[in-house]
Order: structure tokens, then C-alpha cells, then sequence
């Protein structure tokens, strides 16, 4: 087998591997809001509970052989399923293509080839789960507005590890992001004490914290895999990226003759509480483990008859998690190239 072929089978494998972990994402995102053991019990039909065969659960193929329907009771299963494997799969693959390269194909005895497959797949592997990770808390964040410190605990813990760890010798000397171990240290400071200005920077003007403490904990995760450099490419593009998204959303709901509050964004409730921050303490039940990442979940229905009040541009309120998740997947795959540009360096 060429070097060449052993690539392409090397990237079929990186590809599957993300389809597969992608599945177990599904049950992490559904399952660790809501309390519920990742492990136990086994998939299993939420309608009528019928364990699901292996080859049900098969990523991707499994739900097309079913036709997007449960096979005992035909309830109908979500295509985001299959699309958060296959995104993950995706996801899997350009982090393989990243931090192997060329470097496969660079002339090299036996000896250094397996040297080399050894440091690239360690960078794979650390790599990966940071990119699994912070799509887990996309999801959740999206669902819920709230982002599981199980997460950034365990997304922390391993971006310190990898910047004692990681090889940044031979093979990998240069890999990107370069973070050895105090740029990991000082980004995870920086990245935190950043969102933790904005949380209480805004609650001194407004009165009411404009964000969750669930996006305090995810830029300090970020920091430790991206440094205090790659901070502040992720703060910068998560801002214009989630702003760019507010307004093709506004547009669209104009066009479609909808105000902009008829979403998920802010209620003349919120708007109340805002004016009245101590009253809506009053009425809001006790926090659990997952911090609020910057906007509460809300039914998006009024009473019938009652007219719905307009809510300003200046007062919609999206999860801020999502854009730092993509920002920091950015930063990872294109920010070589990007922070010299943003920095002037």
C-alpha cells in the first residue's frame, strides 16, 4: 500500500470516527441537561421505550434504513440525529486533515514514519474531543441556554494537558495553535476574566446580567486550547459572527411580516425584568449545576387575545456559546492564517 492510499484510509477512518462518537453526542446532549445516566439504560425508542438493536444504531446509515421512523412504533425520529453524526464525522475529518498535513508524505525511514503517525494521531486525539466537546455544548446551548459545567470541566482539564503534553518537537513543531503551558494558563484567565467583566459590566449599567456565567466557564476553556492570542480572535469573531446572525434573523422575520420577537429571543416578560431585576429574582427557581449561558428558555407563546408588545433590535438575546464554540473550532482550523491579519503582526 502507497503512502498515499494509507492517507486517504487514514482520513475514511477519521471521518468514521467522528460519525461514531457523534452518536454518543446525541445522548449527551439530550440526556445530561435532564439528569439522565449517559450510560444506562441503553438507546432505546422515547415513545415506546423499545431497546434499539446495534444496527438501528448504526451512525448515519441506521437512521436511513429506517426511514426517520422508530421500526416497532413509527414515531418519527429527528433528522438532527444523523445530522449531528454526520457534522461530527465532518468536524473529525478536517481535524485530521489539520494536523496531519504533508507530514505523512515528507520523505522519512520506517522508524520516523511511526514516530510521526504517533505524534499526529496524539495531536488528533487531544484536537478532536476539544472540537466534540464544544459541539455538545452548541447543542445544549441551543436546546436549553444553559452550558453543563461537566463540559467545560472536562474540556479545561484536557487543554491544560495537552499544552504540558502535546509534542511540540520533530513532527509537530510546528503545529497550530502553538500554546505551550503558560500561554494555555494565561488564557484561561484571560478568557474568563473577559466574560466575567461583561457580566458584571452589565449588570452595573442595566441592573440585570447580560450573560451566563455557563459562557464564563467555555472562554476559559477555550483559552487554555487557544492562548490569550487566540482569545481574542474568538471574542472577535464570535461577536461579529453571532451580530451578522441577529441581523440576517431580523431581516428575515421583516420580510416574512414578523416581529423580531416571535422566536426564542427576549418576551415582554424579560423586558419586565429588566426593569424590575428584583422582582424577577423573586420568581426564578433555584439554579442547578448548569449556568444560565445568557438567555432563559421561554415557551414562546402569549395568552390568547393578548397582543404581542415589540421588542427592540437592541434587546434580542441569543445564546453566546454557540459563536464562541464556532469561533474557537475557527481559531484552531484557519487562525494561522487569519491572526496575523487581526493583530498586525
Amino acid at each position: 500500500m502507497s503512502i498515499e492510499t494509507f492517507q486517504i484510509w487514514l482520513a475514511v477512518v477519521a471521518f468514521v470516527w467522528g460519525a461514531v462518537w457523534g452518536s454518543f453526542l446525541n445522548v449527551v446532549i439530550y440526556r445530561l441537561p435532564a439528569g439522565i445516566s449517559l450510560i444506562s439504560p441503553p438507546s432505546r425508542c422515547p415513545k415506546c421505550e423499545t431497546p434499539l438493536a446495534w444496527y438501528d444504531n448504526v451512525p448515519i446509515l441506521g437512521w436511513l434504513w429506517l426511514r426517520g421512523k422508530c421500526r416497532y412504533c413509527g414515531v418519527s425520529i429527528p433528522a438532527r440525529y444523523p445530522g449531528v453524526e454526520l457534522f461530527t464525522g465532518i468536524m473529525s475529518l478536517l481535524v485530521w486533515l489539520h494536523v496531519s498535513g504533508d507530514r505523512l508524505l515528507e520523505p522519512q525511514t520506517p522508524e520516523m514514519l511511526q514516530n510521526t503517525l504517533v505524534a499526529v494521531g496524539a495531536a488528533f486525539f487531544f484536537y478532536f474531543y476539544f472540537v466534540a466537546i464544544l459541539i455538545a455544548i452548541t447543542f445544549i446551548d441551543l436546546d436549553e441556554t444553559i452550558i453543563p459545567h461537566e463540559l467545560t470541566a472536562t474540556g479545561t482539564a484536557l487543554g491544560l494537558a495537552a499544552a504540558f503534553l502535546m509534542p511540540r518537537t520533530g513532527p509537530m513543531i510546528d503545529l497550530w495553535p502553538q500554546v505551550q503551558w503558560m500561554d494555555s494558563v494565561i488564557g484561561l484567565l484571560v478568557g474568563g476574566a473577559f466574560i466575567a467583566f461583561i457580566i458584571k459590566g452589565y449588570a452595573f449599567v442595566r441592573g440585570i446580567e447580560g450573560m451566563g456565567w455557563g459562557d464564563f466557564t467555555l472562554m476559559g476553556m477555550c483559552g487554555t486550547w487557544v492562548g490569550w492570542r487566540g482569545v481574542i480572535f474568538v471574542l472577535f469573531a464570535a461577536s461579529v459572527q453571532g451580530l451578522l446572525a441577529v441581523l440576517v434573523y431580523a431581516v428575515v422575520q421583516k420580510l416574512r411580516g414578523k416581529s423580531v420577537a416571535e422566536s426564542a429571543f427576549l418576551t415582554p416578560d424579560d423586558l419586565d425584568a429588566i426593569d424590575n431585576p428584583e422582582a424577577a429574582q423573586q420568581d426564578q427557581s433555584p439554579q442547578s449545576d448548569a449556568e444560565d449561558s445568557g438567555a432563559e428558555k421561554k415557551d414562546g407563546a402569549n395568552g390568547e387575545g393578548e397582543d404581542e408588545e415589540e421588542v427592540g433590535f437592541g434587546q434580542l438575546a441569543i445564546p453566546f456559546g454557540p459563536w464562541i464554540a464556532l469561533a474557537a473550532v475557527e481559531f484552531v482550523l484557519i487562525g494561522e492564517r487569519v491572526l496575523p491579519w487581526l493583530l498586525g503582526i
